[in-house]
């Protein structure tokens, strides 16, 4: 797609997020369409429920103004869960709603970083970690969301979306068998590594990853004195600032894993939240 014709579809995006606005919309709650409030969305595994697309409207002020952006994990326009999702902005009547593709050894474009760093709200998709380590390693594309994430933008991950907007993500150790095979006893099924840093001093996972390496999780808090964030399927963590509110359905929460101190790590505290519960996180500072 030549840069002109990107930059005509970045014109009439902005075009129609200018005529989103909605002559009943309302400020809504201390926090929502501020500017100065830093936003994160944490989404478990599971279909969105349209309370949560309701709240990412609300907090992102997008019935008075502005557009979406949707960052597949694949980095392909034709990933089913972007047209879901897609649609089911639609129903709520926001209609300017963009999905980027990033091809794999292709340069970002300016146009891209101009959609990223102007949204409302950006979307990043669930996918395989594999895929999506290419937001925190790719540095323009990192600055891009962190720029705009300072600037007021609601960033909303979902799945192993949401991992990746930690501080630090776990991915899986591609040479783990070679390094087994080769008589590497201290060899580690998964790989701690940088994320994108939106959410600082935490690592977020989903259910499965918890429930299947609970030992692991506790072993990286104890060593890099860190939390641990686990987010149930059908289940929101809502970020205002440093103020998290869980909302979810069924009978699954969010569990907190944490030191009992600064210089008590190897204590761990295990806290569980379930819908309509609300704790303390650290966000970045301006």
């Amino acid at each position: 797609m030549s840069i002109l014709r990107k930059l005509g579809m970045f014109l009439v995006l902005v075009i129609i997020a200018c005529n989103n606005e909605n002559p009943k919309a309302t400020s809504g709650p201390e926090g929502y369409s501020d500017k100065t409030a830093k936003k994160v969305f944490l989404i478990g595994h599971g279909s969105n429920s349209k309370e949560v697309i309701k709240e990412l409207v609300n907090v992102s002020g997008l019935r008075k103004e502005g557009y979406i952006v949707i960052l597949p994990s694949r980095f392909e326009k034709s990933d089913s869960s972007v047209y879901y999702l897609k649609h089911e902005f639609n129903e709520q009547h926001i209609n300017a709603v963009h999905s980027l593709e990033f091809k794999p050894g292709v340069n970002i474009q300016n146009t891209d970083i101009l959609a990223i760093e102007n949204a409302g709200l950006i979307c990043i998709m669930d996918g395989e970690k594999k895929d999506l380590i290419r937001f925190a390693q790719d540095s323009i594309l990192n600055k891009a969301l962190d720029n705009a994430f300072n600037n007021g933008t609601t960033i909303a991950g979902y799945g192993a979306g949401a991992s990746v907007l930690a501080e630090k993500q776990f991915i899986v150790n591609k040479n783990y068998t070679k390094e087994i095979e080769e008589g590497n006893i201290t060899a580690e099924k998964y790989k701690l590594v940088d994320g994108l840093g939106i959410v600082k001093n935490v690592v977020i996972e989903n259910f499965d990853f918890l429930q299947n390496n609970k030992q692991k999780a506790k072993e990286t808090i104890q060593r890099h004195n860190i939390p641990f964030i686990e987010i149930g399927p059908f289940t929101t963590l809502k970020l205002i600032n440093n103020i998290a509110t869980v909302t979810g359905r069924y009978q699954y929460k969010v569990t907190l894993l944490k030191p009992a101190s600064e210089n008590q790590a190897k204590k761990i505290i295990e806290e569980i939240y379930s819908n309509g519960d609300t704790f303390e996180i650290t966000l970045p500072d301006e």
